[in-house]
């Protein structure tokens, strides 16, 4: 897609025939000077370049597999989905079939029945979310995997059968899955994980009442232990006791997500506040932020801004710092 318009998904569902790759991008042709004539630009034709473009589809977009031997797969990348995106059981002559790979990176899917849907048993299908802003994600029957990076998931994560990894990454809803892999993430909402034997959580924000595999470094249990460890010391106890629930109360309250906005037109919509507690604010595993903008490395940067700019201040001068969104 090559430009910035509007368009109407339709009701006829997109095919993937076996073996084949289908990418809807958005995406034009480069602007590149002219060799033989210098300072004019040209659209270099056969080449394609992700630049300003923001595609709107507007309507649900349904896709399905034809094969099972070999299905094949879809990629959106960039696009504007005002509505649902939706995963077919069967192929178009009845037949049971899957879709290999739905890969959706660099996309927002918003409306209020928006998010993704894999409606029917596509047991070999990979579906991965890479830098995408989502409603819900629901996947009714088994498939092969469930995976979230860097993305914003608004509603509820619903994948009973299915094994999830979900990395540097905000989940404002509920999460049920069946085996979870998980590091770097905000679960603003309660985690429930079938097979708590299997998987690990790492560095991440986990609402209170969340059953999960075993946890590494995770908020707000690490600030609970290490609460009841000092009061441990100061009593000279041989090991911990359990904290009272008014303590508990009291971190747990502190110890929360709190966000610029929550207005999914805002600037700063699922960016930390900075009142947000520095153990979520720095607690991913490289010292950044929990959540889906880790990457921007936000506490390093401000860190070592912080250090420099003494070097650069004349004599009597004060600096601070003002975040914008």
């Amino acid at each position: 897609l090559m430009d910035s318009r509007s368009y109407a998904t339709g009701t006829t569902p997109i095919e993937i025939k076996e073996g084949s790759q289908l990418a809807i991008v958005a995406a034009g042709w480069p602007l590149v000077e002219k060799v033989d004539s210098p300072g004019v630009q040209e659209r270099r034709r056969g080449q394609f370049v992700p630049d300003k473009l923001r595609p709107h589809l507007r309507g649900d977009l349904s896709v399905r597999g034809t094969s099972t031997d070999n299905p094949g797969e879809l990629l959106l990348d960039g696009l504007l989905v005002e509505g649902k995106l939706a995963v077919a059981q069967t192929a178009s002559d009845g037949q049971p079939a899957s879709l290999g790979g739905l890969k959706v990176s660099h996309c927002t899917l918003v409306s209020p029945n928006g998010g993704i849907e894999v409606q029917g048993r596509n047991a070999q299908l990979h579906l991965r979310l890479e830098r995408t802003i989502s409603g819900g994600v629901l996947v009714k029957p088994a498939t092969a995997a469930l995976e979230i990076a860097e993305s914003i998931v608004l509603g509820s994560i619903a994948a009973l059968e299915t094994p999830a990894d979900i990395q540097s990454s905000t989940i404002f809803g509920p999460s049920n899955v069946r085996r979870l892999d998980a590091g770097n993430s905000i679960f603003a909402d309660v985690a429930t994980v079938t097979l708590r034997q299997e998987g690990c959580v790492r560095f991440s924000f986990l609402a209170q009442g969340s059953k999960t595999p075993r946890r590494f470094q995770c908020q707000p249990d690490t600030a609970l232990d290490l609460r009841a460890s000092a009061i441990a010391k100061e009593k000279g106890l041989p090991k911990p006791d359990p904290l009272d629930p008014a303590e508990i109360a009291l971190i747990t309250g502190r110890l929360r997500p709190l966000f610029t906005s929550m207005e999914l037109a805002a600037p700063g919509f699922a960016q930390l506040s900075s009142l947000c507690s520095e153990e979520i604010r720095t607690g991913a595993e490289d010292g950044s932020e929990m959540g889906a903008f880790r990457h921007l490395l936000q506490p390093l940067r401000a860190a070592n801004l912080r250090t420099s700019l003494t070097d650069y201040l004349r004599v009597g001068l004060e600096a601070g710092l003002f975040f914008v969104t």
